[in-house]
This record gives structure tokens, C-alpha cells and sequence, in this order.
């Protein structure tokens, strides 16, 4: 009788596995290594010691390749890299344009390429990847169910996929970006396993808005009002809060439901123009001011041009930013006329990020308010 089996098979106690890395410019060698790494023991009731359920150790490297067996000397089991969720990498790198530790990441058989990237304030790596909180004290599981609820809830910058980011390295007419994150109120005490323990937590990693490339290197970073507003002309557009103001220190706030529109772009004489056209559904959250909206159609009407005019205004503003202090076309313009006029495309592919700086741009927003939640009035105390 014969009997198959896999030659290369590791029983699950021979392995430890990886949930993040991270890298930084390292002092010594060319890279600092980070990795996270989950004691399974932990999460099993009967086995369980009181330990951190996950730990970080480091490596200066100078490939990533080289990194990920040199870090054995520190452990005892084989490091399994098939579950890894996040990618955490320095702002400095980004800005050099330094990406060549992709190349790995992207080759090796074990890292999924749908795993998720961020970068981090200038060497906050390690505290990105060490800081605890006590609903999820596994820190890139938690970071990477962060950026997926900000986005689904806020409208905020779009969890940027491995796969994706290289793509849009690339390909023409599209600027790659990614999710930054810092640490808010850094203490030692954010690393500990007390901090799960804690009511009050002071260490917390935060979202802190969108970084955009440009020729490889990051750009700039729109904070994470103007990413929200950026994001309002993306495809991938879900929900979203806006406010707008109705009196002197009193708003109102839409919840944006739906997108529907596109972005494009003609030619004219030779040079192109930029166009938005969105189509938006919302519904009234709050009213801050008395007599401002009490439910007839003259108030939906109302509410509805001026928030056509603030969307639009916010979408301009964001967009003429980018064109304006970073030259680099995160919208996808260039992809769009590369699909739609590809012959006038390509006598401006080599200089499309110029020719987007200096385009000129028109927003139209249609606004449709629907609701307007259990009650029309704003609520009235009595003098």
C-alpha cells in the first residue's frame, strides 16, 4: 500500500505566527525589522498564562529576505508568515521613496497580497506595532479592523491593499496612496499589558490621514477631513458624516449615504480639463438651530442647495490641493482619459502629472435628502 502525503508539512506547535511587520531606516544596517508575533496560547482558556498575546521583536537587515530567517537566532520555532495583516513602514522610507523591501513581500510564497499597508510617523513603527488597547490587545488586528470601520462609517482613506499599492506604482495615469497612522499621547505604559487592563487609555493608535505618492515617494498628507472630502469622488465611496454650519457657532449634520457619479476628462486645444460629477443621498443627523428645518419641502429644498455648495466647495478645495503642493494624480484623471482618449492620452503620459497640476477643474454635486430622522424641529428648551 502506498500512502501520500506533504513532504514540507509543520505541525501547528512547530510554527509561531506573524500578524505584522514593520520597517524603518535602520542605524546599523540598511533596515530595521519589525514583527509581531501571536502566542496562540493565550487565546486557549486552559493554557492560558496572563501574557501578552502578541510581541514584537526586531532586526537591523539589509534585505527583508535575509531578515525573516536571520530572526530565528531569537525564537525557537519556524516563523509562518501565510496569516500577516499588516504592513507598517516609516514615513522616512516613503519620502526617500525607498520601496525595494516590496519586492520581497510581494515574491514570497507564504505573504498573502491582499495584505493591508500603512505608514507611520517617523519612528513610531515599533509603537504602532506594540501599543495595546483593551478591546483588542493583538495591535495589527486592531489597526487593521480600524482603517475598515473609519472607512465604512467616516468615508475616511481607503484601506490600501499590497496587491493595489503595486498596481498603482505601476500603472500611468493613477498616484498611488496609503493610510497613515500615529500615536496619541505616547507613553511607556501604551506597550504594557496593563493597558488592557485600564479604564482610562491614554496610548492610542490613530488614523491620521492619507499619504500621496508621487514617483514613487510620499508627496504629502492630506489630513483626515480633507481625505474624507477626497474620497467622496472614488468609486469605493460608503458613508459618511458632514457638517455645515446654520447660524454663528451652530451646524447641522448630513450622513452621506451614496455615491453615484464619475470623474473625467476632456481635451480642449490640447490640454485637459478636469471634471466631477457626483450624485449624493443623504439624511439630517442633527439641527443646532432653532427654526431652521421643520419638515416642509421648502426646508429639504434648502438644506439640499447648501450642501450642494459646501460638497463642492470641500471637493474643490481638496483636489486643487493636491494639483496645487503635490503635482500627483490620486483621483485616477490620467486613467480615465487613458481609457477614453488614448491617443491624446499618450502624447501626455510622461508629463501627465504636470499636465493634471495645471488642468483646470469643475465640480457638479447633486444633493438628495431624504430623511430627516424621527422628528423635523430642533429640539426647544424652555426660557
Amino acid at each position: 500500500m502506498m500512502l501520500t502525503g506533504c513532504w514540507d508539512y509543520r505541525e501547528l506547535g512547530e510554527i509561531q505566527i506573524v500578524s505584522g511587520m514593520g520597517i524603518e531606516a535602520g542605524t546599523k544596517a540598511k533596515y530595521r525589522l519589525y514583527i509581531e508575533i501571536i502566542r496562540t496560547a493565550e487565546f486557549v482558556s486552559d493554557k492560558r498564562l496572563g501574557s501578552a498575546r502578541s510581541y514584537v521583536v526586531e532586526e537591523e537587515v539589509n534585505t527583508v529576505a535575509d531578515g525573516v530567517t536571520v530572526l530565528n537566532k531569537k525564537l525557537n520555532k519556524h516563523i509562518e508568515f501565510s496569516h500577516l495583516q499588516l504592513l507598517v513602514i516609516d514615513q522616512e522610507l516613503l519620502r526617500k521613496g525607498d520601496l525595494s523591501y516590496l519586492d520581497f513581500i510581494e515574491r514570497y510564497r507564504e505573504v498573502r497580497n491582499n495584505i493591508l499597508m500603512v505608514g507611520a510617523e517617523q519612528g513610531k513603527v515599533k509603537a504602532v506595532m506594540s501599543t495595546v488597547t483593551p478591546d483588542l490587545s493583538v495591535s495589527t488586528y486592531k489597526i487593521r479592523e480600524q482603517l475598515q470601520e473609519y472607512y465604512r462609517d467616516y468615508g475616511g482613506t481607503y484601506p490600501i491593499k499590497l496587491q493595489h499599492f503595486v498596481r498603482d506604482l505601476g500603472e500611468s495615469g493613477r498616484s498611488p496612496i496609503m493610510p497613515m497612522v500615529t500615536i496619541a499621547d505616547e507613553t511607556e505604559k501604551g506597550t504594557s499589558i496593563e493597558a488592557a487592563k485600564q479604564i482610562e487609555v491614554n496610548d492610542v493608535v490613530e488614523i491620521a490621514g492619507m499619504g500621496v505618492f508621487r514617483k514613487g515617494k510620499l508627496a504629502g498628507i492630506l489630513n483626515n477631513e480633507e481625505t474624507r472630502d477626497a474620497m467622496l469622488t472614488h468609486r469605493q465611496f460608503k458613508e459618511s458624516a458632514m457638517e455645515m454650519p446654520c447660524g454663528k457657532g451652530k451646524y447641522v449634520s448630513l450622513y452621506l449615504q451614496h455615491q453615484d457619479g464619475n470623474i473625467h476628462v476632456e481635451m480642449r486645444r490640447g490640454e485637459p480639463h478636469l471634471f466631477v460629477d457626483l450624485d449624493l443621498t443623504a439624511r439630517l443627523d442633527e439641527s443646532q438651530c432653532k427654526g431652521y428645518f421643520d419638515g416642509s419641502s421648502e426646508d429639504f429644498e434648502k438644506i439640499e442647495e447648501q450642501g450642494e455648495k459646501v460638497i463642492t466647495a470641500r471637493i474643490k478645495k481638496v483636489i486643487q490641493k493636491v494639483q496645487r503642493d503635490f503635482k500627483a494624480d490620486m483621483f485616477g484623471f490620467g486613467s480615465n482619459l487613458r481609457e477614453r482618449d488614448n491617443k491624446s492620452y499618450k502624447k501626455i503620459k510622461n508629463e501627465w502629472n504636470e499636465q493634471f497640476a495645471a488642468a483646470d477643474l469643475e465640480v457638479k454635486v447633486r444633493l438628495n435628502l431624504r430623511r430627516a430622522g424621527i422628528r423635523y424641529g430642533s429640539m426647544e428648551l424652555k426660557e
